[in-house]
């Protein structure tokens, strides 16, 4: 195995280890972590699956990249994030989901009608987003999500 170190140790950067020194997956995800600074918490958002959309199909390497990046930055806490995506990288199949929940308020149960807000977040919105909303009530509180095709949120060339 070889460890880039950028300089550090080994004025080449480079460490060479033996088979037995071989560091065990335990050890190389902290070393990541680590290098990441991801917390706990964060860690917990970043390994979470990729939404499936039942097509077989899998991202490319750079559509990877990208959405592990915005991911990363959410889970460290940035509010804000920009992801721009050149003309023929996929844009379409890279998808974005946005999910709010309201937890420990009073039980509250789906109304019998839909009223204004309910039309705006489940049909409005989506709609002009080309994606689709769901808004669910459950036991442990409200849950709203909405998927969109990135290149209805993604920032033009």
């Amino acid at each position: 195995m070889v460890c880039a170190s950028r300089g550090r140790g080994d004025p080449n950067g480079r460490e060479n280890l033996s088979l037995d020194a071989f560091p065990s997956p335990a050890d190389l995800w902290a070393r990541y972590r680590a290098w990441k600074g991801l917390t706990p918490e964060a860690e917990e958002i970043v390994l979470q699956d990729y939404h499936d959309d039942g097509s077989d199909k899998a991202p490319r390497y750079y559509q990877v990249n990208a959405v592990n990046a915005a991911i990363e930055a959410i889970a460290k806490g940035r509010n804000r994030v920009l992801l721009v995506m050149a003309t023929g990288t996929g844009k379409t199949f890279t998808g974005c989901e946005i999910a709010w929940m309201e937890r420990g308020g009073p039980t509250v149960n789906e109304p019998q009608n839909d009223g204004f807000g309910q039309m705006i977040i489940t049909k409005i919105v989506p709609v002009s987003l080309q994606g689709t909303a769901s808004l669910q009530f459950l036991s442990e509180g409200v849950r709203w999500t909405m998927v969109v095709p990135a290149s209805s949120v993604l920032a033009k060339n």
